[in-house]
């Protein structure tokens, strides 16, 4: 049996109960990332169809990230043909976030750098797809500010963007992670008063998401794009290369034997 596996697990403790499983108290990590092999839950495996094949692995970290932040908006009551902005779309978790959210009904635009870059944003089904020196000009002039902000760029730059976009009493998701050498998130008091938003942070997803998903994948809606694969001993200089932001979608580990 082939299965996709969700990093969090409920239990019965008040954050699983309210459907916040990141924060259970009787969490465990599991360790073996980038092994052969390596010890789950039952409870967090997901079958996977026949037609969803092995190149779609990062669907259970980086699709069901994207699914996770995505299912937020309902949360926070903005609904789908309003307009969002995703901050990293042509990234690993970003162009799961504008095939979800497209597939949700929103009305997306995807926010990178490079023509290059907003090509394929444009060919996941974007509405818009700006580079981030025009977006805040260009989305205040078509759409007057978006309703929500979901922010997968790993730079403070991304952040602060992601705020220049909203609306007033717009949605404000944190999705990446920048480095501490990045800095702190810093807000303008008058403008955080002016636009009185909710601001919050996304992490994962839960099992039903991740079920969610794969339904979405198994009918077409949604697809990882790997623009490189490599074999377990490349992984630094994968590393290397995604940090240079030298790839289009994700890349893949597809040889664990050397």
């Amino acid at each position: 049996m082939r299965s996709a596996r969700a990093r969090i697990v409920s239990c019965n403790c008040e954050y699983c109960l309210k459907g916040e499983p990141r924060h259970c108290t009787e969490s465990k990590g599991i360790m073996g990332t980038f092994a052969e092999y390596f010890n789950v839950y039952a409870r967090s495996l997901v079958k996977l169809p026949d037609s969803i094949g092995d190149h779609e692995a990062p669907l259970a970290c980086g699709g069901l990230t994207a699914y996770g932040a995505v299912k937020k908006l309902l949360r926070h009551h903005v609904l789908p043909g309003r307009p969002i902005a995703v901050i990293g779309a042509a990234g690993g978790l970003g162009h799961y976030a504008v095939q979800i959210a497209t597939a949700f009904g929103y009305k997306v635009v995807g926010v990178d750098i490079g023509e290059e870059r907003l090509d394929f944003v444009r060919s996941l089904g974007a509405h818009l797809a700006v580079s981030a020196d025009e977006a805040i000009e260009v989305v205040q002039r078509e759409l007057g500010g978006v309703d929500a902000s979901l922010i997968f760029s790993a730079k403070m730059a991304g952040f602060g963007l992601g705020m220049k976009l909203l609306r007033r009493k717009g949605l404000f998701v944190a999705v990446g992670l920048p480095a501490t050498s990045e800095g702190n998130i810093e807000l303008n008091p008058f403008e955080f008063f002016m636009k009185d938003p909710t601001i919050i942070y996304s992490a994962v997803g839960t099992v039903q998401d991740m079920r969610e998903l794969v339904d979405l994948v198994a009918a077409g809606r949604v697809k990882s794009h790997v623009s490189r694969v490599g074999a377990l001993s490349e992984l630094d200089t994968i590393f290397d290369e995604l940090q240079a932001g030298q790839y289009l979608g994700r890349a893949v580990i597809n040889d664990l034997t050397r």
